[in-house]
């Protein structure tokens, strides 16, 4: 009887415990005074995500989309594009920093209910916060709408997943196709691997472009303990099984600002045919950690949730803690009576 109260007065404080351990919390900034556009600070696993919206009129840019990641006051990525980037034959690249892109709806879900972040009480505490942005990419050329997208950022954490699908809206030849890409600090991050392929000291091959065929990972890490990788979830979808990788599948390039990892579909000299109506599908993950080795090798694919099943249970019916509780009293209970008898 002495073991079923302790357990029933510690029980509330070890579920408690595992409850809390991985929360998320989203700020929601003041505008820019300057050009009025919002800005969310994000924060997980002692990261801090910067997701802002980014207005350029020089390059049609209109969208939100991350800005860069941090640790304190340590800058571990470059400001660039992490989203999406891609072009058709006898075209530049669209999407993100690139340009060509305006968003027409964006939501946000705590725990999977959607909610309207207010400056007024700017923190908003979470298991995990969704975020959903729709947008139109345009063809620079002559400003035909290529595709609708629609992009989940998913905050679990621990990670930052990124979901997205192209609705393409034209029949023409992609011939670049960005699935996912991480532009690392070089100032931050020395070292770095391409899944199936060798270590490489970047400070020793500087301004020369690593490549890998068939490669759906890579990862950045310093030599005091600050790691990050990127890995495409379902490469067989997202990469079409690699047909269209050209030269090049996945890449590392230095320029001396960043170094960033490419994670390609579509790499010239080998052009992926698109028809309107098809829909491409990208599912891929970003973890940036400190001294924890175990993630790199956690790339299993898991179940990932469509736009339209993002919307969870609401936070209704019996507590957890609260049945186990329950239990625990009836056992005694009937232990006390059987004694009694």
């Amino acid at each position: 009887m002495k073991l079923i109260l302790i357990l029933a007065i510690l029980i509330p404080y070890i579920t408690a415990g595992a409850v809390n351990a991985a929360n998320v919390v989203m700020i929601k900034e003041a505008a820019d005074t300057s050009t009025s556009n919002a800005k969310y600070t994000i924060i997980q696993d002692n990261i801090t995500y910067r997701f802002n919206h980014m207005v350029n009129t020089t390059t049609k840019e209109n969208i939100y989309r991350i800005f860069d990641a941090r640790t304190g006051k340590i800058i571990l990525t470059k400001p660039g594009n992490w989203e999406c980037a891609f072009s058709l034959v006898n075209s530049s690249l669209v999407g993100g920093l690139h340009g060509n892109q305006n968003y027409s709806a964006l939501s946000f879900y705590k725990d999977g209910v959607k909610f309207i972040p207010a400056i007024t009480s700017p923190k908003t505490i979470a298991k995990d916060i969704t975020i959903v942005e729709k947008s139109n990419l345009y063809d620079p050329t002559n400003n035909q709408r290529i595709c609708i997208l629609t992009q989940i950022y998913d905050f679990n954490g621990l990670t930052l997943k990124i979901h997205n699908v192209y609705n393409w809206t034209v029949n023409s030849y992609v011939q670049t196709f960005y699935a996912a890409m991480l532009p690392a600090n070089p100032v931050i991050y020395t070292n770095a691997i391409l899944s199936g392929g060798k270590y490489e000291n970047l400070s020793k091959t500087l301004n020369q472009d690593l490549y890998r065929y068939d490669s759906a990972s890579g990862k950045f890490w310093s030599n005091n303990g600050l790691y990050m990788n990127l890995t495409v979830l379902n490469p067989s979808i997202s990469l079409n099984n690699y047909l269209f990788n050209g030269k090049t599948k996945t890449y590392i390039k230095q320029n001396g600002f960043y170094n960033k990892l490419y994670i390609t579909r579509v790499s010239y000299p080998d052009p992926e045919q698109i028809n309107m109506g098809d829909i491409w599908d990208i599912k891929s993950e970003y973890v940036i950690w400190n001294e924890n080795e175990t993630l790199w090798n956690n790339n299993s694919i898991e179940n990932y949730p469509e736009e339209e099943n993002i919307i969870g249970m609401q936070d209704t019916g019996t507590p957890f803690t609260g049945i186990i509780l329950a239990l625990l009293l009836l056992i005694g209970g009937f232990y006390i009576n059987r004694r009694s008898l």
